[in-house]
């Protein structure tokens, strides 16, 4: 057995700056999900805290905070 000396960040994508190609990557995202990332983007101006992802109805409550983990302002 191999003991863990570090655990790796996870590599982590603009939120503000991200395609919807590229937050479509993300495993907890759909398509739709970062249309609407992206659409909100656009029309209210970059995001300030990633709490404001809550404001997107088609992403479920419980996966916000994993999502965040991969997203960085």
């Amino acid at each position: 057995m191999f003991p863990l000396t570090s655990i790796a960040a996870p590599e982590r994508i603009s939120l503000n700056d991200a395609s919807v190609e590229e937050l479509a990557s993300l495993l907890y995202l759909t398509r739709d999900m970062a249309r609407e990332i992206v659409a909100r983007r656009e029309r209210l101006g970059p995001y300030q805290s990633l709490q404001e992802l809550r404001e997107i109805k088609s992403i479920p409550e419980a996966k916000i905070d994993r999502i965040a983990l991969y997203l960085e302002l």
